[in-house]
């Protein structure tokens, strides 16, 4: 039995989905259960992008999600496709060449072509600090 859905139908303003590849835990067919189901609810006429957001560990994977599903979701609701790159500022450095290179190289293979543009690739510096933890906060 697959959980229940979210419906985003009564969101107006929804812009972009944000998927992140480690927070994906069940088996593919599941995944692309769920995330064409999503899609199908997103009523909103602003909605555009989806952004696929990679750990610096997983830049080295193979193309995420794999290009039939990426068909797929296209085929249920369009949009353009960016890849965020979230790592602290020294790996982020060092592995976003490499993720842009690998999304350019996929894009001049024609792998995407279904896509209205190609993806776009940015990154985000995040930091280990966990402000939950942080004594000095405890009232």
């Amino acid at each position: 039995m697959f959980p229940q859905l979210i419906n985003l139908s009564c969101n107006a303003a929804f812009r972009s989905l944000e998927i992140a590849r480690g927070s994906v835990t069940f088996p593919l067919p599941q995944y692309t259960y769920q995330i064409k189901g999503l899609l199908s609810t997103i009523k909103s006429p602003t909605f555009s992008e989806i952004i696929l957001i990679l750990s610096e560990r997983e830049v080295y994977f193979s193309l995420w999600p794999p290009r039939a599903l990426l068909r797929e979701m296209y085929g249920v609701k369009g949009f353009r496709l960016a890849y965020c790159l979230e790592a602290p500022e020294e790996l982020r450095v060092l592995h976003f060449p490499q993720l842009a290179s690998k999304i350019a190289a996929e894009a001049m293979r024609g792998t995407l072509g279904f896509l209205p543009c190609s993806p776009s690739v940015f990154s985000r510096t995040v930091t280990g600090y966990d402000r939950s933890v942080d004594e000095r906060l405890v009232v």
